[in-house]
């Protein structure tokens, strides 16, 4: 059971129908290469898991949200939102917790 809200924004409901879209996959991974400083980023995808096994399950305005079952949300809500402009947009996980070097 979660114990956070998940919010999908107008504007990231909008980018996905645009797209035909009604999947969002929130993975966290590890990126950075041997010389350099390793952080977790969130790793989206606009489709169901390949191995579902590992995620949560939400249902959110007739959106599938699955999130990585390791993932930490910061309390109380992970808001799904849009970045950037023109042919750059992207879902961005706001209220994940991702580990950097500072944190």
């Amino acid at each position: 059971m979660k114990d956070f809200d998940i919010t999908i924004t107008d504007a990231t409901k909008e980018f996905l129908a645009k797209k035909g879209k009604n999947t969002i996959t929130i993975n966290v991974v590890m990126s950075g290469a041997a010389c350099c400083v390793n952080m977790e980023t969130a790793d989206i995808q606009l489709h169901p898991p390949r191995d579902p096994e590992k995620f949560n399950h939400y249902d959110v305005d007739g959106i599938n949200v699955y999130l990585l079952k390791s993932a930490i949300v910061q309390k109380p809500v992970l808001t799904l939102d849009i970045e950037g402009a023109l042919f750059l947009k992207s879902i961005v996980p706001k209220g994940l917790y991702l580990q950097t070097p500072t944190n």
